[in-house]
């Protein structure tokens, strides 16, 4: 270059499948760099004209799109198929363009992508709402990723990704139609989903046991959980043991096993006596389960945070769509749908906002911990909590071991299942000087509320409050959270006056920025205000309660 900058790439083609890869790369540049600016550089232009060919689209091809659509096919095998094209039908790309022309218009922040095939034919679509993208920074740790339902019940190739909010509600963080579900465009879809939400991978993801979405969640996010929908597994008892003699019995203590075991040992412990008892020792169904049980057995599990969401299949996309398309609904209908199911959506999330801000449920029993997570918690998990302080009367103490920094206490539980009596044992950990309680059953890590064996604990010990550490934010009311205040066309919440001070206060932070920007010393000055006055605001609101 004429500056003798030194930066540089260095490519080569590997010799098993031939395709190019970048061996070195080297961005030291001795001049400034403006990526929006390579279009106007001479040896660019046949990429850009490339580029924009193929965002090309004839509109009024959706009739020679149909007939020459691929038959979607699951590729466990992870291994792309070339010419897949998204099934849709006459009119369909129309409305998706003018679906995404009016959600761009109405929404702050709205994203969406598509990826064409070398002909020009649509092969994947994603978006995302302003609303979605500002939750998913709330409520993103956890997410599923469902792609199942629709397809099954009315064949459209629609993927969501979901989470739950502070009342456990099914939230929308983003949506995708695809032509196939092999690797390649799974990697897509969570790679365009990724840069969506400002890269911040979720900690935690539910997903059916495709393999073509596990490799693509170990590429694209390598450092997440991923677990399977248990639902899904567990369904395929019938089909598998339906002709068994003793099928009843295998159901029952295959769910033993995977339902009450505490620990990996146990769990392996009881599988294996099943093995042998059935004579299922070759049956491979049951050997590629085991191979994969820290995806699915919950004892392998409850080490990380899942937000109550036990199953793939009771978040998924069925949770929002029901009621609102039937086998016969096109993409077009959908899209025209797309807005009312998200308002319902939006209504019921505030009409829960409301109920628990207004509407206090009644206290059953005396305990100071049961009014302190009253006032804290949104409605729905304060039951859920007062579920667990009920259950303190089946909790039993049978043994209490002591050591020079905490005691051990060893609980029974009796379970009633109808008439059926059922003890468990449980080990709860207690560190009185730190206030610190662990129990086996491990379900504050799992779900995020406090198990009724840890409350026996500490209720035993005099401890009047629950520690803060065991208070979620994730479930309390009285948080102000960005999603709410998000100016979206079918949003309830856009009218009133918090939210209008919410888009003038983004709109001059805006051109804040604009100005700051391109001088290192003014934007330094601005971060350090805003630092400062981020902490005298947050000083304010503390006092305030």
């Amino acid at each position: 270059m004429e500056t003798g900058c030194g930066a540089y790439v260095t490519c080569r083609r590997r010799q098993g499948d031939r395709k190019w890869v970048m061996s070195v790369v080297s961005l030291e540049h001795n001049h400034k760099c403006n990526p929006e600016d390579v279009k106007l550089y001479k040896c660019f232009e046949p990429v850009c004209s490339s580029g924009k060919k193929q965002r090309q689209i004839d509109l009024n091809d959706g009739g020679s799109i149909a007939k020459k659509k691929a038959k979607t096919a699951v590729q466990n095998d992870g291994v792309g198929c070339e010419g897949r094209r998204l099934r849709i039908g006459k009119g369909d790309v129309e409305a998706l363009l003018k679906f995404f022309a009016k959600m761009n218009g109405e929404n702050a922040g709205f994203y969406w992508q598509a990826e064409f095939d070398e002909g020009n034919y649509l092969k994947n679509v994603f978006w995302a709402d302003g609303m979605s993208r500002a939750a998913y920074k709330e409520f993103g740790d956890v997410v599923s990723f469902d792609t199942t339902y629709l397809l099954d019940k009315y064949d459209m190739p629609l993927v969501a990704f979901v989470g739950v909010n502070h009342h456990g509600q099914t939230i929308l963080l983003g949506c995708g139609l695809v032509s196939s579900e092999d690797t390649e465009t799974f990697v897509w879809l969570f790679t365009e989903w990724l840069m969506c939400m400002s890269g911040k991978s979720p900690k935690a993801i539910i997903t059916d046991q495709a393999k073509a979405i596990q490799n693509a969640i170990e590429i694209v996010f390598p450092q997440t959980r991923h677990r399977w929908c248990l639902w899904n597994v567990m369904k395929k008892l019938p089909d598998e043991f339906g002709k068994h003699d003793r099928c009843l019995d295998i159901t029952s203590d295959m769910k033993a096993a995977v339902y009450d075991t505490q620990s990996s040992d146990e769990f392996e412990q009881l599988w294996h006596w099943m093995l042998v008892e059935y004579g299922l020792q070759d049956n491979q169904w049951l050997k590629d389960l085991f191979e994969e049980r820290s995806r699915w057995v919950p004892c392998f599990l409850k080490d990380t945070f899942w937000a109550g969401m036990s199953t793939q299949r009771n978040e998924g996309s069925n949770m929002f769509f029901d009621g609102y398309m039937n086998a016969r609904s096109s993409i077009k209908q959908f899209a025209e749908q797309y807005e009312v199911v998200l308002r319902k959506k939006v209504e019921k999330e505030k009409l829960a906002d409301d109920t628990s801000s207004q509407k206090t449920i009644p206290l059953v029993t005396t305990y100071p911990m049961e009014k302190q997570i009253q006032k804290r918690y949104t409605n729905s998990k304060f039951k859920e909590f007062q579920v667990e302080l009920l259950a303190m009367l089946y909790c039993n103490f049978t043994k209490i071991e002591k050591t020079p920094t905490h005691m051990i206490y060893n609980i029974q539980e009796d379970l009633y299942i109808e008439d059926f009596r059922k003890k468990m044992t449980f080990y709860v950990t207690y560190n009185a000087e730190e206030c610190d309680v662990h129990c086996t059953c491990q379900n504050f890590t799992f779900d995020g509320i406090q198990c009724r064996h840890a409350l026996s604990v500490l209720c035993h010990n005099g401890v009047r409050k629950l520690p803060d550490n065991y208070i979620l934010r994730w479930w309390q009311k009285d948080v102000i959270r960005a999603h709410t205040r998000v100016k979206v066309g079918f949003s309830c919440w856009t009218n009133d006056d918090a939210t209008k001070r919410y888009h003038d206060l983004c709109t001059k932070f805006a051109e804040l920025a604009a100005l700051a920007a391109n001088d290192e010393t003014l934007y330094r000055d601005i971060v350090n205000w805003l630092d400062c006055k981020k902490k005298e605001l947050q000083q304010t609101v503390i006092e305030a309660k």
